[in-house]
């Protein structure tokens, strides 16, 4: 909230949707799918489109799907968020889109689009490979494989695999979905 403060303080409107992005993660992880955190990130949309779509709409757009518990909504968001991926924008949308995109399909069990997601976040990144987008894409990828109902040894080893790294390097949020998955075979 100080964050939202300084920003109104300085007039500076541009990065209002960057800490409502972040205060609408930390209120999913604590309250679950809420409808005022819905209403929250429907603001940050609003002032990015007004603030220069291209700056972080996509990404505001990947939270509104995220955060709220319709899925035709979240598809609407996500196919809106992909149109100016595909137009052009600032490279920080990419990453933190198709991560969050991976996570709204395998929550909705679309295995297909989770990895659809993964491809086109590896594709984006193959010029200039990183631990972080491939963690978050090998995690799709294997969360959609058991999604599907594929349980054999080398499977369930890459899920421990990837839960051990998210451990490792404090990707807290990424582990509930890699324990589950661990603890249901």
């Amino acid at each position: 909230n100080l964050g939202l403060e300084l920003a109104d303080s300085l007039g500076a409107s541009r990065f209002k949707p960057f800490f409502i992005i972040f205060l609408a993660r930390v209120r999913l992880a604590q309250k679950g799918h809420d409808p005022a955190t819905v209403r929250l990130v429907e603001e940050a949309l609003e002032i990015s489109r007004q603030t220069g779509a291209g700056f972080l709409t996509p990404w505001v757009l990947s939270t509104l799907a995220l955060v709220n518990d319709d899925p035709a909504l979240s598809r609407r968001a996500l196919k809106q968020g992909e149109e100016i991926l595909i137009s052009g924008c600032v490279g920080h949308n990419y990453y933190s889109f198709y991560r969050d995109a991976i996570e709204v399909a395998l929550n909705n069990g679309d295995w297909e689009e989770a990895e659809r997601y993964a491809s086109a976040l590896e594709a984006y990144t193959r010029p200039e490979p990183a631990p972080w987008s491939d963690f978050f894409i090998a995690r799709g990828r294997a969360l959609a494989a058991y999604g599907r109902g594929s349980q054999d040894d080398a499977l369930l080893e890459e899920l421990k695999g990837l839960r051990e790294e998210a451990d490792r390097v404090g990707l807290k949020l990424a582990l509930p979905a890699l324990e589950e998955a661990l603890t249901a075979k």
